[in-house]
C-alpha cells in the first residue's frame, strides 16, 4: 500500500457509475483532504496509475481479473461506515483523519 508521503490515486471500482460509488468517492476526498487523488472508475477498466483500489463486494470477483498483481484490494460492503474503507483511510492517515469544519 502506498504510504502518505507517496502520491496515492484510489480508483473506487464500480458498475457504470453507481450511486454509492459516486458517494464514496465524494466522502473520501472530504476524509482525505489531498493526501490522494479518489477516482472512481468501471470495473472493467482500472486506470494504470491506480495505487489501491476499493470495490464493492458483489463486484469483487469481476474485478479480480483485470487488475494488475500485487494492486492492493479492498473489499467494502456500504459506502458509508464501513471498517474496510475506514481502515484504508486510517493506513493513508497515519490514524490521524483530518478534521472537515461542518461550518460555513
Amino acid at each position: 500500500m502506498a504510504h502518505a508521503a507517496e502520491p496515492t490515486t484510489i480508483i473506487i471500482a464500480c458498475d457504470a457509475g453507481t450511486t454509492n460509488c459516486r458517494l464514496l468517492s465524494a466522502q473520501l476526498r472530504k476524509r482525505l483532504q489531498g493526501l490522494g487523488t479518489v477516482m472512481h472508475s468501471s470495473v472493467d477498466a482500472i486506470p494504470a496509475e491506480a495505487s489501491v483500489v476499493l470495490v464493492e463486494e458483489p463486484f469483487a470477483s469481476r474485478l479480480q481479473p483485470r487488475i494488475r498483481a500485487g494492486l492492493p484490494v479492498v473489499i467494502y460492503r456500504d459506502s458509508v461506515g464501513d471498517a474496510a474503507v475506514d481502515g484504508l483511510v486510517a493506513s493513508l492517515t497515519g490514524g490521524r483523519e483530518p478534521v472537515v469544519s461542518t461550518r460555513g
